[in-house]
C-alpha cells in the first residue's frame, strides 16, 4: 500500500468539498491519505502528519497553486518527497494535472506510468559584517530590493571569486529553473529548462541596458555585496521567508543545494514554457475582448 502526504490551500478550498472528493478517490485505490490539515483529519478521521509517519510517504498530493507547493516545500523540501500537484492556481506552473481530469493522472502514478522531473534548488548564506551567518534554502528564487528608498540600489556582483561588477537597479533577482518563469521572468529574465542545471541573476529595472541576466552554472558561486544602508531594505526567499540587510558590508553567497525538488510527471514536455505561454495568450484575450 502506497502512503499519500494530502496537502490542501484551505483558502482555495474552504469547505474541503474539493478535498473530501480528492480524498475520497485515493481512498478507493487503496492509498493511506495522511494530511497536514488538523480540521480535515478530524473531519474525515485521518492521520496528521508528523516526523515518525515522514519515512512511510511515497509522494505528496498537493491541492493548490503554485504558492502553495512553495509553502510546502519550505517545510517538506528536505525529505525530496515527490510532489504531484494539482492546479487551483491561476497560472500553476509546477502543476501536473488540473481538477477535471486529476484522476487518470493518479492511476497512471498507480501503474508505474510518470516520470520524476528533478528541479536545481540552491543554497544561499548571508555573511554581515559582525560575523554572524544565516543560511536560508531556495526553492523558487531570491529577491533583493531597495525596499521603500528613492536611491536606486547599487549591486555588486561575481562568480567563483572574481573581481565585482557593481550595477544600479531597483532589486536583483536569482531564479532556480522552477523560478525562472515568475518574478525573473516578468523582470525580462529567459526561462529555465529544468535539465540545463543552471539558474539565473536578472536585475530589476538595472539604471543601463548593458546587464540584463547572467545565466549560472550549477557548479559556480554567485557572489552578491551590497555596500550601502537603505532602511527597509530585505532580501526575499520563495515569498516565504524575509532577511534584513540593513547594514553595510552584507555579503551573500548563494550555490547549488545538495537538496532536489522532485516533481512527478508524465510527459517530457516542459511544462514551465505552456504555463507562461497560458498566461500570455489569457492576457491577449482579455486585451482583444476590449
Amino acid at each position: 500500500m502506497k502512503t499519500a502526504l494530502f496537502i490542501v490551500n484551505s483558502k482555495k478550498d474552504s469547505n474541503f468539498n474539493i478535498s473530501k472528493e480528492v480524498i475520497d478517490f485515493l481512498q478507493s485505490k487503496d492509498l493511506r491519505v495522511i494530511v497536514e490539515d488538523e480540521n480535515l483529519a478530524d473531519e474525515l478521521d485521518l492521520e496528521v502528519i508528523n516526523e515518525g509517519l515522514i519515512p512511510l510517504i511515497d509522494f505528496a498530493i498537493i491541492l493548490g497553486g503554485d504558492g502553495t507547493i512553495l509553502t510546502y516545500l519550505r517545510k517538506y523540501g528536505e525529505y525530496e518527497i515527490p510532489v504531484f500537484s494539482i492546479n487551483m492556481g491561476r497560472v500553476g506552473a509546477l502543476a501536473v494535472t488540473e481538477l477535471d481530469n486529476y484522476k487518470e493522472y493518479i492511476e497512471k502514478y498507480l501503474d508505474n506510468n510518470y516520470l520524476i522531473e528533478k528541479f536545481l534548488t540552491l543554497e544561499g548564506i548571508l555573511h554581515y559584517d559582525d560575523n554572524v551567518e544565516k543560511s536560508f534554502v531556495v526553492y523558487n528564487d531570491v529577491i533583493i530590493h531597495r525596499g521603500l528608498s528613492m536611491k536606486m540600489l547599487p549591486i555588486n556582483i561575481a562568480v567563483n571569486g572574481s573581481e565585482y561588477d557593481r550595477i544600479y537597479a531597483d532589486g536583483m533577482v536569482v531564479a532556480t529553473p522552477a523560478g525562472s518563469s515568475a518574478y525573473n521572468h516578468s523582470a525580462g529574465g529567459p526561462l529555465l529548462s529544468p535539465q540545463c542545471n543552471s539558474y539565473v541573476v536578472t536585475p530589476i529595472c538595472s539604471q543601463t541596458k548593458g546587464f540584463s541576466s547572467l545565466v549560472i552554472s550549477k557548479d559556480d558561486v554567485l557572489h552578491i555585496a551590497v555596500d550601502d544602508t537603505f532602511d527597509g531594505l530585505t532580501l526575499s526567499v520563495d515569498g516565504c521567508e524575509q532577511f534584513s540587510i540593513n547594514k553595510n558590508n552584507v555579503r551573500i553567497d548563494i550555490k547549488e543545494s545538495k537538496t532536489c525538488f522532485n516533481l512527478i510527471k508524465f510527459t517530457k514536455d516542459v511544462s514551465l514554457y505552456k504555463a507562461v505561454y497560458k498566461v500570455i495568450e489569457s492576457i491577449n484575450n482579455i486585451k482583444g475582448e476590449k
